[in-house]
């Protein structure tokens, strides 16, 4: 495997993990916010409640701190790549250059001001006025309150649980992929 196949299979696992970031911040949002039986107000929850609860939940800190992870998971993902081999400065601004574009992309991808219409509009759809009601109240609550500050280390620690059980499934699928370019590699190539 080459310099650039590796770099491309480490960008591969590096979207892998950002998207699974994005679905466990989404899951997580989504499972916090389940509201209970319906309730007499079945109106959609409004825009305001719903910024409210998302202010209560402060989850504009949520995605700065879901940008400053994947960031960091850029750079290691380079350092990892690169780990043992000898750099030129040519090479190295390269890499350079590389990493702040993956980091701008990311940043783009969890810009807040392109996020909340998304929140509004999946709020709207999935809860009603008295459910956003019982939520912010909650959220409000001491308890509510140590779920909105030790979710993200509970995320975290979720998420390193899982690379690690992904790390031999990765291998596997390399090994089996190994296998397959061999068997590719024997066959006669096409007629016609």
């Amino acid at each position: 495997m080459g310099k650039g196949d590796v770099i491309i299979a480490r960008g591969r696992v590096m979207h892998d993990r950002r998207l699974a970031i994005v679905a466990a911040l989404t899951a997580f949002t989504w499972a916090l916010a389940w509201g209970g039986a319906a309730s007499a107000n079945n109106a959609p929850a409004s825009d305001d409640s719903i910024r409210e609860m998302l202010a209560v939940i402060d989850a504009h800190k949520l995605i700065d701190g879901l940008k400053m992870q994947v960031d960091a998971m850029v750079a290691a993902s380079i350092k990892t790549t690169l780990r043992g081999k000898e750099m030129t400065p040519e090479v190295k601004a390269v890499m350079n250059r590389m990493q702040v574009k993956m980091q701008a992309v990311a940043g783009e991808m969890l810009d807040w001001n392109s996020l909340v219409p998304i929140y509004l509009h999946t709020y709207r759809a999935s809860f009603s006025q008295d459910e956003m009601d019982s939520i912010i109240a909650f959220y409000k609550t001491p308890g509510g309150q140590a779920l909105i500050r030790k979710m993200p280390l509970v995320m975290q620690n979720v998420m390193t649980e899982i690379q690690a059980l992904t790390q031999p499934l990765q291998k596997k699928f390399q090994q089996i992929q190994r296998e397959a370019l061999e068997e590719l590699k024997v066959l006669p190539p096409p007629t016609g």
